[in-house]
This record gives structure tokens, C-alpha cells and sequence, in this order.
């Protein structure tokens, strides 16, 4: 679901909605949510080719048409990542809010092991 690939957005899909129709009713609602948040990431990556919320944290220019879509678009639990700023590879890590935000966007997705982050 959250792959930059829309071959993989594509087969995310389709897996989703095969499972949502082999399920039976009681449990269908909750994994059809599921694949609405797949739609929308399809979307995302049919749209801009990647994630735009992401692009602070992986050191990717925004275009004009997502920073617009950053300022005004759907959250998915999301701060504005547009603020985070770059972490040098000096090693300057930010702190307080800045740091806030950056594991809000990091830790859910696997990308960043909290055990060693101080």
C-alpha cells in the first residue's frame, strides 16, 4: 500500500479487493476501509509518482502542484511534513517539534528504529 511503484499500488489492489469479497459481511467494513486508503495512495502515486509527503524526509524537491496539494490535501495522520527540515548527514538531528513530526512520519512506516533514537 505504501509503495512509490504503481505496478505494486496496482497489485495492492486487486489483492484488497479479492479479499474484501471473499470475506463474509461482518468483517468486510473494516478491510473495505482498507482499500479506500489503497485507492488513495493509487491515487497519490497516479497523480505526483510518489508520496508528496514524503519528499521532506527523503530530501525530494516538491513541485508546485504538491506543495499545494501538502497545504491543502487530505491528512492520513500526517503533521505538515512540508516543515520538517533536512537532517544533514553530519548527523544534525532536529529536536522538539521538528522532531515530532519527523517520527510521527518515520515510525509508523518502519523507517526509523526507536530503541535507538534519543
Amino acid at each position: 500500500m505504501h509503495a512509490e511503484v504503481l505496478a505494486l499500488q496496482d497489485e495492492c489492489i486487486a489483492s484488497f479487493s479479492q479479499w474484501v469479497a471473499a470475506l463474509p459481511a461482518a468483517c468486510k467494513p473494516r478491510l473495505q476501509g482498507k482499500l479506500d486508503v489503497a485507492f488513495t495512495h493509487h491515487g497519490l502515486i497516479t497523480r505526483f509518482g510518489c508520496v508528496p509527503y514524503r519528499n521532506a524526509v527523503l530530501h525530494r524537491t516538491s513541485s508546485a502542484e504538491e506543495n499545494d496539494f501538502l497545504r491543502n490535501g487530505p491528512r492520513f495522520g500526517q503533521q505538515a511534513v512540508q516543515a520538517v527540515p533536512f537532517i544533514s548527514h553530519a548527523g544534525n538531528a532536529p529536536s522538539g517539534s521538528q522532531r515530532s513530526v519527523l517520527l510521527s512520519c518515520l515510525a509508523p512506516c518502519g523507517l526509523l528504529d526507536l530503541t535507538t533514537t534519543t
